[in-house]
């Protein structure tokens, strides 16, 4: 027991990153869990991020389509006023 813990703290010192995924590895087994499945599970969660990625896109795209139309209609709205306002002093006159 004590030249395990002593092995364990010399690798520790020498190589954590290994000794990091040895453990990493154990707590995987320990849960049930395999390395080719959280790949798989990394594989669709990059997926979904494409995805969604690509949804943003697209609604970005129809906010500034939005705007665009809005800045027209307010810009129609103006010219309505001012005819129907020219149009009201040439019938007053």
């Amino acid at each position: 027991m004590i030249v395990k813990r002593r092995a364990a703290d010399i690798i520790r010192r020498l190589a954590p990153e290994t000794m990091r995924s040895l453990e990493d590895l154990a707590t995987l087994r320990r849960t049930g869990q395999t390395l080719p499945g959280l790949i798989e599970r990394a594989d669709r969660l990059e997926e979904r991020m494409n995805e969604l990625a690509e949804r943003e896109q697209a609604m970005q795209t129809a906010v500034n389509e939005l705007r665009q139309d809005s800045l027209r209609i307010a810009e129609l709205a103006d010219l309505v006023v001012t005819g129907v306002a020219a149009n009201e002093s040439t019938h007053s006159r």
